[in-house]
Order: structure tokens, then C-alpha cells, then sequence
């Protein structure tokens, strides 16, 4: 507003987004009266004040002391130096000093008395007059409408929610955001000091009621003019919503700070629910998650052994984990053969406690491993744990099993397995009474026992806790066939087949013969053409057998020639009628290296032959022809490596027999 000091020539209230301009006209330094049309108001003089005033605030009706701050300046040369200006304010006088500069720019606060005030704010504007007072300069007056900021507080004009009017929705939103629009005329004019935050209550509760009910959102405006824009994400009011049990939420606008006071504001009408239907955000919505506010339990989430957290959501831990590697997360499975049928050449079964029933082994590469410290027990008691009867195209497939204790409970159980490779590693078969199988039982394949044990089994067939047939095996030395009973071969049946024993065969017992070990010498086919041999640093001791010795080596079955050998340390000797080894019918060679103590008695049409480097234990061996009284210790072994002494008579042992000692096949 620019007015003369002559004459009120015009008003005008301007407002813009961070000051009021309130100003007067200069006169340009004119001489009195060289204006044509224009009356001066103050007395003659060679120069006329030109006022400028310029107030970059507004009155505000909120303020205990209304302070407006303003900025001036006269001619050049007219005035400089302190004077006084005479203010008017609604018939209320005051004098405030300013200090002109030569240049004549001056500032001062326009501070409103507070008994004054009343009647100056009551209204959308204030009435001042404005005269510099001094010598020759008094009637320069100027009269102006000073707009005042009314007492009110911020108007919510608007309230969306994911671009839908809040009070037309009955739900809330997952996504998206709560928009407020707000109006504040103290924005145009510079003022933004209040704190503008949405309270977020469960229960049916304001902020005022119970703020432990309620969470805030501190929102910082957007301002506009006088207007301003406060934006909330829909996802942070989800999550209040969600809480500890998800529940509907009523929002509330709370405004502190303002010069006017403070206040809330109701923005939904009631409570709202539905914020989501997936709290945790893992895919799986409410209804199907067993938790809703933990993202690492959901249906279809890969789940470890031993996790008591039931993270797949199916009600209980895992029994069983199809993983890549033992102790990680993996595909939970509750049947022990759709696992297999699934993990085969790719992955591990991970077995995490007890599980129960027989499995047929899928072609290829199997590996079933039990987790935690304690090998979990793996139970059958209708059939064998384990089958696969292959071919000769299926040499491929192979079954390892690792930290398990495989279970018949009397009534089963067992590993049976053709045409396929096994290996126990930390594995007990124990229990298992089998009809026509030995509790493990490998036919034209490969075994490897490691610290592993077959005990206490019972099969009517040959080989109590072992068979095998066409094959071969080896068992370290911490490995055990102990407790098992056989017709034939208390502790193990080789069938043309070679076990390299490193550890032990003890306390076995065979119902007819071997009670330690049945070597058989049917060469009537099969995949692989060995003479049935026993051999390595292991120990076949303590076994028993009803009608003869505790390891035995049978003829060939039709005729066929049988050649067998032993190479393994044989326990003290036990009744003459119990020997440790017998030599059946056939011909039993005793392998380099190996040590032979007890008894040893060679049947009728038996021929037992000792290779080279062959030796005597403690005690010597006394060896038997039928039924003939023992021999003493056996002469020194041959000279020459293609010699060997044999038993063939009932009185001497024949030296210098050329006899071939057997050929060795290791796994």
C-alpha cells in the first residue's frame, strides 16, 4: 500500500508467502506545492518527508504480544539522525524512536501494548497512523490498515487415503499413503512453528485417553501459500494396526504448538480395519499364516532340524529336511519316501528324530543323514528299512546313510540292497529278524562299513549280521558285527565275495556252522568272479556254532571247485568241538600276513594251505584232520613265496607243495 503524506490517496492489504508490504510515497524531494492537484497535510518548507514503510508481518490475534516488525525510509536528506514516531493504534497512542540513517533508512518493532490490544485485534484489520515528529516535519502523517491474523487454528480441508477419501472408506490400506491438506493463514505469513503429528489408536481410544494406546506419526509440512500438505506411509499405520494382535485403528489428527493453542482432530470415523492381510509381509495372508507378525514363519518356508520355531507353519518341528547341506534350512517333508523320491542325485534327506516305515530306493544317488548329537532312530517293523533290487543297468545307484540306528524291533527291518553300493557310516542296524535276508544284505554291489555296527539281529539264512554275495566290502576298524545269529555265518555269509575286515566279529553264534564267519565257494556267476576270501588286521573271536566251528568255508555248490581264503586273527581257542576256523570240503588258504592261534580243523577232502609269511599266534594253533588228534605247531613257512604247507592227512603236514596264495580285490 503506498499513500501520500499529503493525502490518503489509496489502501491496499497485499499478502504474500512470507510478508506484508505496508508503504508510503516518496515525493521525490519535490517542492512544497509543485505537485499539481496534491494538498499537503504538513506545514511549508523547502522539502517534503517522503514515508516509505514497509511491515513484514501481520498482527496476530494469538500472540500475547503482538509484535509487528517493520522497515522504513525517507528522503534523502529530509530527516537523519534518532527522531520519534508517532503511532496511533485504534485511538491507542504510542511513540516508538527510530534512528534514520543519511541514507534514510531506519527499522523499528511495532509492539502492540497488550491493554491496547483488544480492540486493534478484534477485527481482520487494524487502523494505525504514522507521523515523524520533529521541527517543521509534524502533520507528515500517514494512515494505514494493518491486516491481523484472526484467532483460529489449522482447517483440515482435505484427508485421503491411497488416493480415496478417508471418510468414504470402511477398511484401511496395506499401501499407498494418508494425505492431509491444511489451511493456516499464518503459513502465508511465516509462522510454522506449531508440531503437526497423526496418532494411530487401537481399542477404540483418542490420544486425550489413553496415549499408551496410540502411536504418532511426526509429519513436517509442505507449505504452500497458506496452505500445506502432510503426507503419512499407509505401510506405518499397517504396522500399528498390526501390533501385537492385529486389530482395527482409529487416526487422529493432534496439533501442538500453534499460537492459538493446540488440538485433535478426528480423521476416520471410527475404527478402521483391514490395514493388512499380510502384517509380516512374507507373502502368506492372514488365515493361511500360523503367525502373522513373524515374516520367518509361513507356509512353504524352508525349515532346519532342530528349529522349535515351526517356521513351515505345519504345527510341529520338521522330522524330516531335503537340504543341500546337513544343519541349513531345507524343504520340510512328513513321508520319508516322498523325500527320498525327491532328494535323489540332488540333495540329502536330513532325518531330525524318530521316523518309522520301509522305503523302495529310487534309482541313483541317495544319501539319508540323521541330525543332533543323538543318531535319530529310524524304525520298521512290517519290512525291511531299505530295498532296492536292481540290475546290472542300475551299478549307478548307491545309498549312504550316515549317523542313524536302524531299528526292527524284533519284528524286521534291514538294508537289502542289488545291483547298488552301500555305505553305513556311524550307523547301528541292531534288532532285525529277517526270514530269507541277513540284516544287511548287498548282492552284486559294494559295502563300506564306517563306525558302524550290525547286533543283536536274527535271520534263518546265512550271515547273521552281514550277506554278501558277488561283492565287495570293508569294514574299519571301528566297525562291528557283535550278538547276531545265523544258520550259517553267525556274524557274516561271503558268497563269492571278499570283505576286507579291520574290525571286529565277536560274540556271534551260528545254529549249524561258522559262528563268526560262512565263506562259500558258489561260483555260479554273477557280476563278479572272486574266490570268497576274509582278510585284513581285523578279529573274528568269541562266536559259537551248534554243530561246528566258528568260521567255515564251504565247498562249491554242484561240484564246482571252491577256493577260499582267511587272512584274519582269529581269538584264543575255545572247545575242540567249537574251532575258530573251519575248513569244510574245500581248500582254505591262509593269506600273507595274517595269524593264526586256537584251533584250526580241516574236514575230510579238505586241504587247508598256509602262504608265505604266514603267522603262528599265541597260543600256536593246534590243528585237527576230522576227527584226529591234533597236530603240533606247523613247521617254519617255505622258503619260496609259490610254496606253502598244507593239512591233507590225519598225522603230518605236507611242505613244498606249490600252491598259489590268493589274490587280493580292495574295495
Amino acid at each position: 500500500m503506498r499513500l501520500r503524506s499529503d493525502a490518503l490517496r489509496s489502501m491496499l492489504l497485499v499478502m504474500s508467502t512470507s510478508c506484508l508490504w505496508i508503504t508510503i510515497d516518496e515525493h521525490d524531494g519535490r517542492l512544497d506545492g509543485d505537485t499539481e492537484g496534491a494538498t499537503d497535510t504538513g506545514p511549508a518548507g523547502p522539502v517534503d518527508v517522503a514515508l516509505e514503510l514497509e511491515a513484514t508481518r501481520p498482527l496476530d490475534a494469538c500472540a500475547s504480544a503482538p509484535v509487528v516488525p517493520v522497515e522504513g525510509s525517507v528522503a534523502e536528506g529530509s530527516v537523519a539522525g534518532p527522531t520519534s514516531l508517532a503511532l496511533d493504534l485504534e485511538d491507542y497512542p504510542f511513540v516508538v524512536s527510530v534512528d534514520i540513517a543519511t541514507s534514510g533508512v531506519f527499522s523499528t518493532s511495532l509492539a502492540v501494548p497488550s491493554s491496547g490490544a483488544e480492540a486493534c485485534i478484534a477485527g481482520p484489520t487494524c487502523g494505525l497512523s504514522a507521523t515523524i515528529e520533529g521541527d517543521d516535519l509534524s502533520g507528515n502523517t500517514a494512515q494505514l490498515e494493518v491486516p491481523v491474523l484472526e484467532s483460529a487454528l489449522p482447517d483440515v480441508v482435505s484427508a485421503t487415503l491411497a488416493g480415496q477419501l478417508l471418510d468414504t472408506r470402511t477398511t484401511g490400506s496395506p499401501t499407498g499413503d494418508l494425505e492431509l491438506v491444511l489451511s493456516d493463514a499464518r503459513w502465508g505469513a511465516g509462522a510454522t512453528d506449531a508440531t503437526y503429528q497423526v496418532a494411530i489408536c487401537r481399542g477404540g481410544t483418542t490420544p486425550d485417553d489413553a496415549k499408551p494406546d496410540c502411536t504418532s506419526l511426526l509429519l513436517t509440512p509442505d507449505v504452500d501459500g497458506d496452505a500445506a500438505t502432510l503426507v503419512a506411509a499407509a505401510a506405518h499405520i499397517a504396522s500399528v494396526a498390526c501390533g501385537t494382535v492385529p486389530a482395527p485403528v482409529s487416526l487422529w489428527l493432534t496439533v501442538d504448538g500453534h499460537p492459538c493453542g493446540s488440538t485433535v482432530v478426528a480423521l476416520s470415523d471410527g475404527e478402521l480395519g483391514g490395514w493388512s492381510d499380510d502384517c509380516d509381509g512374507d507373502g502368506a495372508v492372514t488365515g493361511d499364516d500360523c503367525d502373522d507378525l513373524d515374516a520367518a514363519r509361513a507356509p512353504g518356508l524352508p525349515e532346519a532340524c532342530g528349529d522349535a520355531t515351526d517356521p513351515d507353519c505345519s504345527g510341529a518341528a520338521a522330522t524330516l529336511v531335503v537340504t543341500d547341506t546337513v544343519g541349513t534350512p531345507g524343504t520340510p517333508y512328513t513321508d520319508l519316501e516322498d523325500a527320498v523320491e525327491d532328494a535323489v542325485d540332488a540333495s540329502i534327506v536330513e532325518v531330525c528324530g524318530p521316523v518309522s516305515g520301509g522305503i523302495d530306493l529310487p534309482q541313483g544317488v541317495t544319501v539319508i543323514a540323521g541330525s543332533g548329537a543323538t543318531p535319530p532312530v529310524w524304525t520298521s517293523t512290517t519290512r525291511s528299512h531299505v530295498a532296492f533290487l536292481g540290475t546290472p543297468d542300475t551299478d549307478d545307484t548307491t545309498l549312504s546313510l550316515y549317523h542313524l540306528v536302524l531299528d526292527g524291533e524284533g519284528a524286521a527291518g534291514g538294508v537289502v540292497l542289488a545291483h547298488a553300493g552301500l555305505t553305513l557310516d556311524d550307523v547301528v542296524v541292531t534288532e532285525v529278524v529277517g526270514g530269507s535276508d541277513s540284516p544287511v544284505s548287498v548282492t552284486a554291489g559294494s559295502l563300506r562299513m564306517l563306525g558302524s555296527a550290525v547286533a543283536d539281529s536274527v535271520t534263518t539264512a546265512d550271515g547273521g549280521g552281514l550277506r554278501l554275495v558277488a561283492s565287495l566290502g570293508y569294514l574299519d576298524a571301528s566297525s562291528s558285527l557283535t550278538g547276531n545269529t545265523a544258520s550259517r555265518g553267525g556274524g557274516l555269509a561271503l558268497v563269492n565275495s571278499q570283505l576286507e575286515l579291520l574290525g571286529s566279529v565277536e560274540g556271534n553264534h551260528a545254529t549249524t556252522d561258522g559262528g563268526g564267519a560262512f565263506l562259500d565257494g558258489d561260483a555260479s556267476g554273477g557280476p563278479l568272479d572272486v574266490p570268497a576270501g576274509l582278510y585284513g588286521s581285523g578279529t573274528v573271536g568269541t562266536n559259537t556254532a551248534d554243530m561246528d566251528g566258528a568260521t567255515e568255508v564251504a565247498a562249491g555248490r554242484a561240484g564246482i571247485p571252491f577256493d577260499g581264503f582267511l587272512s584274519v586273527a582269529v581269538d584264543t581257542a575255545l572247545l575242540d568241538s567249537q574251532p575258530e576256523i573251519l575248513v569244510n570240503a574245500g581248500l582254505l588258504t591262509a593269506g600273507p600276513g595274517a595269524t593264526m592261534a586256537g584251533v584250526v580243523r580241516v574236514e575230510t577232502d579238505a586241504v587247508l594251505h598256509a602262504c608265505d609269511g604266514i603267522g603262528i599266534g599265541d597260543p600256536a594253533p593246534s590243528f585237527r584232520y576230522d576227527t584226529s588228534a591234533s597236530l603240533g605247531p606247523p613247521p617254519a613257512p617255505p622258503a619260496h613265496s609259490n610254496d606253502c604247507w598244507q593239512v591233507d592227512n590225519p598225522s603230518a603236514y605236507t611242505t613244498g607243495v606249490p600252491c598259489v596264495c590268493p589274490t587280493l580285490y580292495p574295495l
